[in-house]
């Protein structure tokens, strides 16, 4: 029995997150046993993050992004489309799904192409070509896993 317990206090209490100074989240995980484990190499940029107070990046050819939040292993961005603009064709090796927040487009992923508008969602597997055309104005809202470090420099 006591085994037994252990086992299920270390599956449904495995991971306890207790955040640290200087943006840095302290994750303890705790094996069958009790033993913990603490890994303080996980950082992210706040806890709150007020779109009103976030820069807007202009990435020119009417396209514009925010990076709202984000941590080691996953990120939150918005991207701002004018009527027309592009996301050219490109891959990478994150895991991505996209929200239509505002507007519609033309999205191509993996060579299918479909017509999406606001509250339509999209996944794009690691290492498929994807695209998309703003058919009006509009907002994608993406999560990307793990972060695009790119986006932070």
């Amino acid at each position: 029995m006591k085994k037994l317990t252990a086992i299920l206090i270390g599956l449904f209490a495995s991971v306890a997150m207790t955040f640290g100074q200087d943006n840095v989240i302290k994750t303890t995980n705790s094996d069958a046993n009790g033993v913990d484990s603490v890994d303080t190499n996980v950082s992210y940029n706040s806890s709150f993050n007020m779109n009103d107070e976030i820069k807007l990046e202009d990435l020119g050819d009417g396209v514009k992004r925010k990076v709202l939040s984000y941590s080691k292993n996953i990120m939150l961005v918005e991207v701002y489309f004018e009527k027309d603009a592009i996301g050219k064709p490109h891959k990478h090796i994150h895991e991505q799904i996209n929200y239509v927040k505002k507007g519609s487009f033309k999205v191509t992923i993996d060579g299918v192409t479909k017509i999406v508008k606001e509250n339509d969602a999209m996944y794009i597997a690691p290492n498929v070509i994807h695209s998309c055309v703003a058919l009006e104005e509009g907002v994608l809202l993406n999560v990307f896993t793990p972060r695009r470090e790119e986006f932070l420099k």
